[in-house]
């Protein structure tokens, strides 16, 4: 099991919005936020948290320019980890915290990624997809996740 999954998200206003993304998160699942995210019991009584921070993975060096991950537009990374939980648990903590911030701010694009490796489900534009159990983040699979994530634009 990974350690934690992940809810990327893109508001367009930079990571000033951090507290702002606690705050929708907490609204949506019915909780309060904490310093640096938002903490939760799950309905098995496990300790739920979401970390939010800025998005500091998935961008390409200047050594693979076409290396580049779904998420790498998204500025906010929320990290989502239950303590003692199997996979399928965790997963389903972090969809909660996915589908919340889709239902409370629509105007937000996100994706749900469990590990940092392989993509769930995206929301861009107004669209919802789900991919299968083995769509990749990284470029071996863009032609599958490429229009439903927001495009990465390099900035020099």
């Amino acid at each position: 099991m990974a350690d934690y999954d992940y809810v990327f998200v893109k508001t367009g206003a930079g990571d000033e919005v951090l507290p702002s993304v606690a705050r929708s998160i907490a609204d949506a699942i019915a909780s309060a936020t904490v310093q640096g995210g938002v903490a939760w019991r799950t309905s098995l009584g496990r300790t739920a948290t979401a970390r939010v921070r800025p998005n500091w993975i998935g961008r390409p060096d200047e050594f693979a320019p076409d290396d580049i991950a779904a998420y790498a537009a998204y500025e906010v990374m929320i990290e989502i980890g239950v303590r003692g939980a199997d996979p399928g648990a965790q997963l389903a903590e972090a969809r909660r915290v996915f589908d919340g911030l889709r239902s409370r701010r629509p105007e937000w694009s996100s994706l749900l990624v469990q590990g940092l490796d392989t993509l769930v489900a995206a929301w861009h534009e107004g669209r919802h997809t789900e991919f299968t159990e083995l769509t990749s983040v990284f470029a071996e699979d863009r032609m599958i996740w490429d229009g439903a994530a927001v495009p990465y634009r390099a900035t020099r």
